[in-house]
This record gives structure tokens, sequence and C-alpha cells, in this order.
């Protein structure tokens, strides 16, 4: 059984959904109309959220 989609994060177009098992970007007209959670208006931008993936993995790899 998967969960029910969610947004991960924003772009100027729409926003990047998941369920767990799969992801997919939608127009944020979308985004609205299904209702998924949470508001698109608290979704936090691709670059910020591509940061704070960073943090959460370690930081990013050493350089040689």
């Amino acid at each position: 059984m998967t969960d029910e989609f969610r947004g991960l994060y924003r772009t100027v177009t729409g926003a990047c959904v998941t369920n767990g098992m799969m992801a997919f970007h939608v127009p944020e007209t979308h985004y609205r109309a299904f209702g998924y959670q949470p508001n698109f208006d608290c979704l936090p931008w691709k670059k910020s959220y591509n940061a704070a993936k960073v943090i959460r993995a370690g930081g990013p790899a050493p350089s040689r």
C-alpha cells in the first residue's frame, strides 16, 4: 500500500509531489486543486529543499 501524495518542494512552474514510491511534477493549479499537503505556499523552494538534503546527509563530499 502506498501513502498519499504530498508536496516536497515548489518551483516557478509548480511543485514536486511524492508518495514515497514515485514522484512527479505538477503545475501549481493542479497542486492546489487536488489539495496536496502541505499548503503550496508553505513548500520550500527547490534550492532550499536541496540544500537541506545535503545538510541532513552530512554535508557535501570532500573535494580532492
